[in-house]
């Protein structure tokens, strides 16, 4: 430890010869003990890895560049873009204010192994007592475990303290006291003060942790409120009376934190066995269903947050957050109700506030992306935004799997396979072995190949690898259309199975958003997709019956005017709007199942964008753009057509500080799959930017 505190460590090429210098040079920088001297920030740093990647900069390793080619190289600027990824985020943790009322528990020293289970258990149980007695707060579990290493004893509690700003620590040990008895002694540690507060014991049997996990509970609370009050605040518990079933739940717990889903999965559903009511198992065993691709879909998923969500009492602040946030978003997903809006806000609160109480914990982060990448869209969310939620879980804890899924997504389709390529390699290390896994090699060796059409690989995966790679790659606009020929591949495989519609839809999405519009017209199952035909028939040269035939009989069924009132317009065929303006005022079609509430705002935003594109069809652009303006679009946040008008009206009229306010969102479409308007949208970007002097803007866009 004092060597690591104060002496300078050997240059790493004169350890490691065959390290080129200028690798080795960054390397030392980002050890210098100095702070200052070590970079400050990201944007300084950056040029100095990609300056790696130069022949000149290897030039006395030539020999070992000449060896090993572009695969060295790449993997310099492979580790250099994780790095970058995984902890560019924070500032270091040297730099965190430290709260004295945050405590970090260490993982209990265990002698025996009959006693391993309470190794972690006992952080999870004390976690669940402490925090949110008074004001006190406790680190997540999971981050706490993952962190440690060392013994039970000050120096290395301190040291986990200090990565998080923790002002207390806890550490102990598991002891044998008899044939069936335990000794569990723990010392609550000031941080700060640098002392211990006091010592806790408690014993008892060994088949009644759960009362000495309570005992050593009352007692930390007791040494706390010498300093705090925090002892009319009623202690919290796991949720269940049943040791057996709080076994059973730690033990999913262990597995959990080590992304064992199957392990988990089996130890939840063998706590639920034994307690019906048991609240936490529910919410994980929802949460872990709903990560495994083979019961992602399972009606159980919702089913169990809703049963934790009614169950939530007397638990921990931290977790009654976390079961609350799984309710809600089960809630809105589980039917159209009328407190959709109510129930989207509560959700983004609770988790927002997660992420404010518990700012070092990944799993908050994590479900905060995850929430804004399924359902932020309806409200504005950008894909940034949920790509920082995602990176800020990845970087306090780079082990946390889960957070890995989307960040592959999003990063693919906003900065393309280099930053992909970051996330996949630091997946990779966890030694993951699902479809995500076969996914990324899938993604990997197909962008690789420098066949125009070897589809040999695709057609030797399963539909879960294959659903996994396209959502990967479905925005990537390379020039093989890798996304296409997934989609081509698996919708031909897939040809009278349940997945034949799904994949229709996927290959018609990607040929759209690569603009083939006549073969999306071609689609057999074309009158299904009426975003789809809308597209075609705003861009691309198809048959005029055609589009009337399958975009009026959708709108009279499903009252989507905002899909066909374009098109009337661009014909200028007021007639056919004043007519579709007259249904859908006297009715609102194929809305009978939705609660009253629901069918009137929307059949109010139909009717209002109807009312728009008539006065654009009578050729009044300025009254036309006020009656988009006045729009709200949360009552059809699905419906991005009239958005994409109205930024095109703005710029008709000179409004280019509005049109980018607007377009500064990365897309306008809600889903995974790209679509044709997406092109328009970053075609207007362009050329708005390139109107206001925004060049280098203009060049990305």
């Amino acid at each position: 430890l004092a060597a690591h505190v104060n002496e300078n460590p050997a240059p790493l090429n004169e350890v490691a010869p065959d390290v080129p210098e200028a690798l080795s040079s960054v390397v030392m920088r980002c050890l210098e003990k100095d702070p200052e001297k070590r970079w400050q920030r990201a944007d300084e740093f950056l040029p100095s890895i990609e300056s790696l990647v130069t022949p000149e900069a290897l030039t006395p390793a030539r020999r070992l560049a000449a060896a090993t080619g572009p695969r060295f190289l790449g993997a310099i600027a492979g580790v250099a873009l994780v790095a970058l990824v995984l902890f560019s985020v924070f500032t270091p943790a040297t730099t965190l204010t430290r709260d004295p009322n945050l405590i970090v528990i260490a993982p209990f020293d265990v002698l025996y192994p009959s006693h391993e289970l309470w190794r972690e258990g006992v952080v999870d149980w004390l976690a669940a007592g402490l925090d949110g007695a008074g004001s006190l707060r406790t680190v997540s579990p999971s981050v706490s475990i993952r962190r440690w290493s060392g013994r039970a004893d000050a120096a290395s509690a301190t040291a986990l303290a200090n990565e998080f700003g923790a002002g207390l620590a806890i550490y102990g040990r598991v002891l044998s006291a008899g044939p069936d008895s335990v000794r569990v002694a723990a010392t609550l540690y000031d941080v700060e003060a640098d002392r211990p507060l006091g010592d806790v014991v408690a014993n008892g049997p060994d088949t009644r942790m759960d009362h000495l996990a309570d005992s050593l509970v009352i007692g930390i609370l007791r040494e706390l409120g010498r300093t705090r009050s925090v002892a009319a605040v009623p202690r919290a518990s796991l949720g269940s009376s049943s040791l057996p079933a709080l076994r059973a739940y730690l033990r999913g717990e262990q597995a959990f934190r080590r992304s064992a889903w199957d392990t988990a999965l089996a130890y939840y559903e063998q706590a639920i066995d034994l307690d019906s009511n048991f609240a936490l198992a529910l919410s994980r065993l929802g949460r872990t269903l709903g990560w495994r691709p083979e019961t992602r879909i399972d009606p159980r998923v919702q089913e169990y947050a809703l049963r934790a969500g009614a169950l939530n009492a007397g638990l921990a602040p931290r977790e009654s957050l976390l079961v609350t946030a799984d309710s809600l978003s089960a809630a809105i997903n589980a039917r159209p109700d009328p407190a959709y809006w109510r129930l989207y806000r509560r959700e983004f609160a609770t988790l927002r506030e997660g992420t404010r109480r518990y700012p070092n914990d990944p799993e908050f982060w994590h479900r905060l992306g995850d929430a804004l990448f399924h359902q932020g869209r309806d409200a504005g969310a950008n894909w940034r935004e949920m790509l920082d939620a995602f990176d800020h879980s990845i970087a306090l804890d780079s082990s946390y799997s889960p957070a890995y899924e989307h960040a592959f997504q999003i990063s693919m389709w906003l900065y393309g396979p280099d930053r992909w390529e970051a996330y996949a390699s630091a997946y990779e290390n966890l030694n993951p072995s699902g479809n995500e896994a076969r996914a990324i090699r899938l993604v990997r060796d197909v962008l690789n190949s420098r066949r125009s059409a070897g589809d040999d690989d695709i057609r030797n995966a399963d539909f879960s690898t294959l659903e996994s790679a396209f959502q990967i790659i479905s925005r990537w606009p390379d020039a093989n259309e890798t996304a296409v020929r997934i989609a081509r591949v698996a919708a031909e495989l897939a040809e009278g199975g349940a997945a034949d519609t799904v994949w229709n839809w996927r290959l018609g999405g990607a040929l759209s958003y690569r603009g083939h519009l006549k073969e999306v017209f071609s689609n057999r199952f074309l009158p299904l997709f009426p975003d789809l035909v809308a597209e075609a028939a705003l861009l691309g040269d198809v048959s005029a019956d055609s589009v009337r035939d399958h975009l009026e009989s959708f709108a009279t069924f499903s009252g989507r005017a905002d899909l066909f009132a374009p098109w009337l317009a661009l014909q200028k065929d007021t007639a056919g709007l004043e007519s579709l303006a007259r249904m859908l005022r006297d009715q609102s079609p194929g809305m009978e199942q939705f609660p009253a509430n629901i069918r009137r705002d929307y059949g109010r935003y139909q009717y209002a964008v109807t009312q728009a594109y008539l006065t654009l069809a009578r050729g009044d652009s300025v009254k036309a753009l006020e009656r988009f303006t006045a729009i709200a679009d949360t009552a059809c946040w699905y419906c991005y057509l009239p958005r994409v008008t109205r930024v095109q009206l703005l710029a008709a009229t000179g409004r280019e500080e509005d049109a980018k306010m607007l377009l500064d969102d990365d897309l306008p479409t809600p889903t995974a799959v790209g679509r044709a308007m997406d092109i328009v949208w970053a075609l207007e970007r362009a050329r708005i930017n390139e109107r206001l002097g925004n060049l280098n803007e203009a060049i990305e866009a």
